[in-house]
């Protein structure tokens, strides 16, 4: 079904977004039940779109193992010196069921920012449940506490990804874990039962609906788990400071902006140096529209803020 968009709010948002808009339609809740055939769809229209981003910038790309889970390193060919030793942490989205490790956000930040990322590939849903992909992302991430040092490693996420990195930071700081220097994230989904004045508002002006977040993403991830779960929602754990430079960006039609706005609340009030990035008119995973200006805007305003705490250090 196409998404509404009236001249009014047209009016205040690039020509480029509003071509996307008209075109764009929802992702039916029954793409989701058929998740297999529906994931190879995706990956088959993301590769050609990749491999443009690996061109275009230049990227190295090297499949390794680390504590046995499969890393993506994508590397810069202009690599910014001033970070030499930095690293991104990242953690891909695709609603649990879908995507790969060599997502477009991981390609596009070591383009466009400079710094080596290493991209989890973790096993996707329904094949595997919760708490399976944490696992994997906290065991690569205790590999690159080793390696890197912790105050070296910057976390990015997106869209469910950003569950599995908000999750796995309530577990590393629960067994004393040294925390990244920075977070960043696209759209997190931290509430995976569905509530939030956005999982109202957004629904159906959205790319996802509230009925393909709750009703099919998040049950084939949580197994039954209750959705209001700390670990499988974190926004309901209890986080304690210091807590990391974090930067959060979303969009007034993103589903999961209450979700963002709470993240930020959360954040603020256990200490931690906050900012949120909010997007005129901007959709669900609008940042990793390469051309897209309030893209353009969101990536660099994100890059800023990395930026700005590492050279803090």
């Amino acid at each position: 079904m196409p998404l509404p968009i009236t001249p009014a709010q047209e009016a205040t948002i690039s020509p480029q977004a509003v071509e996307f808009l008209s075109a764009a339609e929802g992702i039916p809740i029954e793409a989701i039940q058929a998740v297999t055939v529906t994931r190879q769809a995706f990956h088959a229209a993301e590769e050609p779109v990749e491999e443009s981003l690996i061109e275009k910038f230049n990227l190295k790309i090297e499949n390794i193992t680390m504590g046995g889970i499969p890393v993506l390193i994508i590397g810069s060919s202009s690599p910014d010196p001033k970070y030499q030793g930095r690293v991104i942490f990242d953690i891909h989205g695709g609603g649990f069921v879908m995507g790969t490790a060599r997502e477009r956000t991981a390609l596009m930040i070591a383009g466009e920012l400079g710094l080596t990322v290493y991209s989890v590939d973790y096993d996707l849903s329904p094949e595997v449940k919760y708490p399976i992909a944490i696992e994997q992302c906290l065991t690569v991430y205790r590999e690159m506490i080793v390696k890197f040092g912790a105050k070296n490693i910057v976390g990015l996420s997106s869209s469910a990804g950003g569950q599995i990195m908000l999750s796995l930071i309530v577990r590393a700081q629960r067994e004393g874990l040294e925390l990244p220097a920075a977070l960043a994230f696209y759209t997190p989904n931290t509430d995976l039962s569905g509530v939030g004045d956005s999982n109202v508002s957004n629904d159906g002006r959205d790319l996802v609906d509230n009925d393909v977040l709750v009703g099919a993403m998040s049950t084939l991830y949580a197994g039954g788990v209750d959705l209001k779960d700390e670990l499988l929602s974190p926004i309901y754990a209890e986080l304690s400071g210091p807590f990391p430079p974090t930067v959060i960006n979303t969009g007034t039609r993103d589903l999961l902006l209450s979700q963002c706005v709470r993240l930020y609340w959360k954040l603020r009030e256990a200490g931690g140096k906050t900012e949120l990035l909010v997007s005129e008119g901007m959709w669900h995973g609008f940042n990793w529209e390469l051309e897209l200006p309030e893209g353009i805007r969101a990536r660099k305003a994100v890059y800023s803020f990395i930026k700005s705490v590492l050279d803090e250090m």
